[in-house]
């Protein structure tokens, strides 16, 4: 085999985003997750959190992907439904409260052709038009008004749904559902003007939207017409309808400060619109810099996400944006604790778009030591500084050489060098080695290793080598780092 690529390779084409966590599905059909998994949302079998990509463990053949909360949902080609993360209150629909940190089947669902989340419920629409929920039930499509939440262990069909739905957008206390002739109804909670039919006040059975038609997506109280137009309704406390004042409206108006779209993504206090011609723009709450236009000001009237273009598709939760590019990279901005924006650090926020992470390109092909490896191209993960017994007092950046069985294959300047916060340290194997002396090769016949090297002022390094599967799939395992400082534990991962 001559060279491997690399399973970061730009090929998303859609993205989730939960209040802690993101996900981002890939053309061939797996999911990766970033961020905070306390609670499992991040599917790969751990309960660490991540600053960078890492593979959702067992999963293929993913269609379409939400997140919400703590909790994650992926829909499989086959129309089944599988969950991670946070269970406390149903949102997995399971028929049990135990959190999942891999993804299982929801049991008993079939047919689901959408997904929806938000707090801890979530929701499906199947291909015959019904729509099911399950978790905590506070009002979403006009079920059980907020007081004493009703809690749901398995999906349940809501049976006065309208006939004939082909989309559903889920809020935490309303739910708007698109029928196929265009037309959009809403349920629950309408006290800010969210469901969009005049009354402003709660509505157990579905009223029709006023003053839309053909309509071809939804999203919270967004609606985006066939013509390129966007109409809004609802709470504007944050000028997030877009139209230059901060007034809600209990019914729709016309944005009339954007045309010619072809993607919304409303969560929370602001909005994102995709234009025909690649490029995206925001509105409304822009305190952690969601709005990726550079500041941390409010704007009641779209603005342009500085450098977006060529983008595909949207998402976006509270107080994080992001956009895919057509070559299939994921830009982000906005809220960066617990690393969810995927870009390999952590930070309160960031402003203008940031590339999330993929892997860095070393050639093997000239090196001797490396003839347990294929020639070509071995792409690796993404390397993270973290400390051992605490998270990091501060984030100076660390240079490495980075060597396999102590061939130098490149300096990685410490500019380049990227910050996590957790140590996930697996079935790795030491080897203490003097510098500028070649390291015990430990390895057995189709083995792997990839070693990474400390050289400390006293001239000794210490490695931590991670044994991966052999073949063409060694590539795809998680390989581990350990660092011996001279005078404090420190610790480097590769990840992905």
């Amino acid at each position: 085999m001559c060279g491997v690529m690399s399973a970061y390779a730009d090929d998303n084409i859609a993205v989730a985003v939960g209040d802690s966590h993101t996900l981002f599905l890939k053309h061939d059909g797996t999911v990766w997750s970033t961020g905070y998994n306390g609670n499992g949302q991040l599917g790969d079998g751990s309960l660490w959190k991540r600053s960078s990509p890492v593979k959702v463990t067992g999963l293929n053949n993913v269609v379409s992907i939400a997140a919400s909360g703590q909790h994650s949902l992926f829909l499989k080609s086959d129309g089944t439904v599988w969950v991670s993360g946070l269970n406390n209150n149903g949102q997995l629909g399971i028929g049990t409260l135990e959190n999942k940190n891999i993804a299982v089947q929801v049991p008993n669902l079939s047919s689901v052709v959408e997904l929806a989340a938000s707090g801890d419920s979530s929701a499906f629409l199947k291909s015959d038009g019904t729509v099911w929920i399950t978790g905590k039930i506070c009002g979403q499509f006009g079920m059980n008004r907020c007081g004493t939440p009703l809690i749901l262990l398995n999906p349940t069909q809501i049976t006065n749904a309208p006939v004939g739905v082909t989309s559903i957008s889920l809020a935490t206390t309303y739910g708007h559902y698109l029928k196929n002739d265009g037309t959009v109804w809403a349920a629950g909670e309408g006290s800010n003007g969210q469901l969009g039919d005049g009354s402003g006040v709660f509505s157990a059975n579905p009223v029709q939207v006023k003053n839309v038609s053909n309509i071809i997506k939804i999203s919270g109280g967004f609606f985006l017409q066939k013509d390129g137009s966007v109409w809004a309704t609802g709470n504007n406390t944050y000028g997030q309808l877009g139209d230059g004042t901060t007034v809600s409206r209990n019914e729709p108006i016309k944005i009339t400060t954007i045309s010619d779209v072809k993607e919304i993504s409303a969560r929370s206090a602001h909005s994102l619109f995709l234009k025909n011609d690649g490029t995206v723009w925001a509105a409304g709450f822009n305190g952690y810099g969601q709005l990726g236009d550079g500041t941390t000001v409010n704007k009641s009237v779209p603005v342009a996400v500085i450098g977006a273009k060529n983008a595909l598709t949207l998402a976006s939760m509270s107080y994080q944006s992001f956009y895919v590019r057509g070559d299939g990279v994921v830009y982000g901005m906005g809220y960066n604790a617990f690393g969810k924006l995927g870009i390999g650090y952590e930070s309160s926020y960031e402003v203008t778009p940031t590339a999330a992470l993929k892997g860095a390109s070393i050639d093997t092909c000239n090196d001797t030591y490396l003839h347990l490896l294929p020639c070509g191209p071995v792409v690796n993960a993404i390397l993270q500084k973290t400390y051992l017994g605490g998270y990091p007092t501060t984030r100076e950046h660390i240079a490495i050489t980075y060597k396999v069985f102590n061939k130098s294959l490149r300096q990685i300047p410490p500019a380049t060098l990227y910050r996590s916060t957790y140590l996930n340290e697996v079935n790795a194997l030491v080897a203490t080695c003097q510098a500028n002396t070649p390291c015990p090769v430990l390895a057995q016949p189709g083995e792997y290793y990839i070693i990474g090297e400390y050289l400390n002022p006293y001239g000794s390094a210490s490695y931590r080598m991670k044994s991966v599967t052999s073949g063409s799939d060694w590539f795809n395992q998680a390989t581990l780092l350990f660092v011996s400082h001279y005078d404090t534990p420190s610790n480097l991962l590769w990840t992905h």
